[in-house]
């Protein structure tokens, strides 16, 4: 019984995993810094701490009453979180490619 899609790129999704990681922990320090006063106020540090606003979507957004009253899942939901992009993306470079091939 096979779970994952005909056409998944595990590459693909461990790459993109990787990269969303790394900056999921660049956003995550700049928002604590912003958050604590000691950012520097930079145009780099202040486009980090939106990102991760936007990186914090789904789980930390949806379920922010349980992750608070539970704070152990703090964590496990940003992985949760990049999990759920990786393979969003992975798959809408699926989707892409196989419609250029369609198209081509």
């Amino acid at each position: 019984m096979k779970i994952l899609p005909k056409n998944f790129n595990p590459l693909a999704f461990i790459t993109i995993g990787s990269i969303i990681t790394l900056l999921m922990i660049a956003s995550f320090i700049a928002a604590f810094a912003e958050d604590e006063g000691t950012s520097g106020g930079g145009l780099l540090s202040t486009i980090l701490a939106a990102t991760f606003q936007i990186l914090r979507f789904p789980f930390h957004t949806l379920f922010w009453g349980v992750i608070t009253e539970y704070m152990a899942l703090y964590f496990p939901a940003l992985l949760s979180n990049i999990i759920f992009y990786s393979f969003a993306i992975e798959r809408l470079i699926a989707f892409i490619s196989k419609r250029r091939k369609v198209i081509v």
